[in-house]
């Protein structure tokens, strides 16, 4: 959790924008791009290097990880005046940081409490999503105090003592882990067995696969348009000042961490399937409120939905592949399902920006988002019934291996 929170620069994003346009002369347009290229570097990057990971300590691992996003963001005080330098620095070096010690993480929190995934990976994501309460005003801080510059490097050079001691404390998950804790979980709720044994390869040829990216898509992108533009829509909305909107778009990270820690908790109780039903039916309402009302308390109360939402829909992610898709080569498939982060990452921001521009406000956007709301509302439920059929025939084969097995004896 310690890792997590030192790792979720990202969320406070927004922190270095105003001060990299005044200092550099950079457009905002520009510098936002950055954002979008680390969050889509942190997605493929576990692609391409997440086979060291079982070549190696999970400490090891973290560490070599740890050290490039650190690097990333200390490199960042010492751009002479290229934007493309802040992508390099930015976008590519911290966000291939993130993409190793998040993702790895992440399969590491599953895998250390089978007996309670949901949980586990609320609490770890939580603590990523609450980054922006610690490091935001750190950040403008030293910003004001010593100058943009410095305070890359002085962040840059504190996250890399942090991450270096905290991930000396990790340690592998020893073989049979996960089936001890099982036989052994007490009163809480027996785990079902993983639907199939995919490996990343086969799951190409895995039609639940192609629904559970799709499902993930059209709900992330959905908190993706209000995460990346939260601001402007309420100041031209609500007519908030910049100061006024600020405060709320800080609440996000409150409702984004409560999300994935009530509906990871939750998912453990009620099922996968079933929470993200309820997911696509909170967004959908959201959204048709912010499409049709400017009521302040309406308005408000449904746009900080969104971030609840999208916390919860990142949670769930890591306990959705190890269920559906096996732990034999959980990790890896992982890497792939979290690629959803990177294609949310850029059609919500294209979306309400396409659409602040064509028609000098957001109710656009606010439509296409319910009707992806639907469209994920409809892979809601097919996931629930492929994974019901999945699961009658795992009790049949189960049934006839017992019958058998009687008939021997």
């Amino acid at each position: 959790m310690l890792s997590a929170l030192l790792v979720g620069v990202i969320y406070s994003f927004s922190v270095y924008v105003n001060p990299l346009v005044e200092r550099y002369g950079w457009s905002k347009g520009a510098v936002s791009l950055a954002y979008t290229l680390n969050i889509v570097i942190t997605a493929i990057v576990p692609l391409l290097v997440g086979k060291y990971r079982a070549r190696m300590p999970i400490s090891r691992y973290t560490f070599i990880g740890s050290v490039i996003y650190a690097v990333g963001i200390l490199l960042c005080g010492f751009i002479r005046g290229s934007v493309y330098e802040f992508y390099l620095y930015f976008g590519v070096i911290t966000g291939a940081g993130i993409g190793i010690v998040y993702t790895s993480l992440a399969t590491y929190v599953v895998q250390m409490f089978p007996d309670r995934k949901g949980l586990a990976a609320g609490l770890y994501t939580a603590c990523y999503g609450c980054a922006p309460f610690f490091w935001a005003p750190l950040a403008s801080y030293l910003i004001s105090t010593f100058g943009i510059e410095n305070a890359f490097k002085y962040i840059g050079v504190f996250f890399i003592v942090g991450l270096i001691l905290v991930t000396r404390f990790l340690r592998e998950i020893p073989m049979g882990f996960t089936e001890a804790m099982s036989a052994h979980s007490g009163n809480t709720t027996p785990q079902a067995p993983s639907l199939y044994e995919k490996s990343p390869r086969q799951l190409l040829s895995t039609p639940l696969f192609y629904v559970i990216m799709l499902l993930y898509t059209f709900g992330m992108s959905c908190g993706a348009m209000a995460l990346s533009l939260g601001s402007p829509i309420l100041q031209s909305t609500l007519h908030y000042s910049p100061e006024a909107a600020a405060i709320v778009v800080g609440f996000f990270a409150i409702a984004s961490a409560t999300g994935r820690l009530f509906w990871g908790g939750m998912s453990d109780k009620i099922g996968r399937p079933n929470v993200l039903i309820c997911l696509c039916l909170i967004t959908l309402i959201s959204m048709s409120v912010l499409s049709m009302f400017t009521t302040e308390v309406l308005f408000v109360s449904a746009i900080l939905l969104i971030p609840f939402c999208y916390g919860a829909y990142a949670c769930t992610i890591s306990p959705v592949a190890v269920e559906c898709f096996g732990t034999r080569h959980f990790a890896q498939n992982y890497n792939v399902v979290f690629q959803v982060f990177a294609f949310s990452a850029i059609i919500g921001p294209q979306v309400i920006a396409y659409s602040e521009a064509a028609t000098g406000g957001f109710r656009l956007a606010f439509m296409v988002a319910c009707a992806f709301a639907v469209l994920g509302l409809f892979l809601a439920v097919l996931v629930k019934l492929m994974v019901n059929r999945a699961r009658a025939a795992q009790k049949n084969e189960n049934r006839q291996a017992n019958a058998e097995e009687a008939l021997s004896a």
